[in-house]
């Protein structure tokens, strides 16, 4: 049986050097929160981000669509597009 080979994790050259300030409280507005698009690419993203602790420290994600939805269905939509179609596997300590 062959085995695939895992890329190797290496260090953003573009960020050598450069100073990480103190961001700012941010809040991200995604417009059609429900759709295709943040399913696969932004709830996904976002998470990843958090992840790696690069977002902020008071960061906040409002999701807004035409369908009307209760704060624990979108929170359910979003584990599930997480755990389908992020780059790594969900971990519950992430916030």
């Amino acid at each position: 049986m062959a085995t695939v080979a895992q890329p190797e994790q290496r260090e953003n050259p573009l960020v050598e050097g450069l100073e990480r300030l103190p961001v700012h409280p941010t809040t991200l507005a995604i417009f059609g929160a429900t759709g295709d698009l943040s399913k696969r690419k932004l709830l996904p993203a976002i998470y990843n981000l958090a992840h790696e602790g690069a977002l902020p420290e008071r960061f906040n994600l409002i999701g807004i669509s035409r369908g009307e939805q209760s704060d624990e269905e979108f929170q359910q939509l979003a584990r599930e597009s997480i755990q389908q179609f992020s780059r790594r596997p969900p971990d519950d300590q992430v916030p």
